[in-house]
């Protein structure tokens, strides 16, 4: 059993359960390894936990290039970004728990490390949607653009049973989510106020 494999093991895990409930011996015990491993490997469950959030912002820098390079107009790049983000909350619902607790509220120097690399990341990736296009747009502070996708991503992927109340359960997820997406690209290309 590699380090490859127990970052791989430890986000499956991560899938269904909170951070701060997974404990290494659950983590040991699906990867059929000794704690020991763990510890010679990451130093323990925080830098564990550190490689594996690591590898989910890499996953998440890696979808939205793939949106930011596929060229066309901004609408549709910029919806293949949300939808990007959308989907990784979705698929990994405590993303922001781990990033949270494991890189932005760290003081070592590989989570401050990690900050820096994620927050600058996913600003160039939003002046990449701003800058790659020729269509007239008003001018925008980019870091509260890119806080904002964030939040508005993060809470929709990460909120299945307060998206059920409102919409109910037979609403079919993949549909809502694109109806959201496209709500979240009409609300940023256009804003609140009725066309003149």
């Amino acid at each position: 059993m590699g380090r490859e494999t127990l970052i791989e093991v430890t986000q499956e895990l991560l899938r269904k359960t909170p951070p701060d409930r997974l404990t290494m011996a659950e983590i040991s015990a699906a990867a059929n390894v000794t704690p020991a491993l763990i510890r010679y490997y990451f130093g323990g469950k925080e830098g564990l936990f550190m490689a594996a959030a690591s590898a989910q912002l890499d996953a998440l820098q890696q979808k939205g290039q793939a949106a930011v390079d596929k060229g066309g107009a901004l609408k549709s790049r910029l919806a293949e970004r949300l939808l990007g983000m959308v989907g990784q909350v979705q698929e990994n619902p405590h993303f922001h728990k781990l990033i949270m607790d494991a890189v932005y509220s760290g003081s070592t120097k590989e989570s401050e490390t990690l900050t820096s690399q994620a927050a600058s990341r996913g600003l160039m990736l939003t002046l990449s949607l701003l800058h790659g296009t020729d269509e007239p747009l008003r001018k925008v502070d980019p870091r509260f653009l890119h806080i904002a996708m964030i939040g508005m991503t993060e809470f929709f992927g990460s909120s299945e049973v307060f998206l059920q109340q409102l919409f109910g359960k037979d609403e079919d997820p993949e549909a809502l989510r694109q109806r959201y997406v496209d709500f979240l690209v009409d609300l940023l290309l256009h804003g609140l106020a009725r066309p003149a």
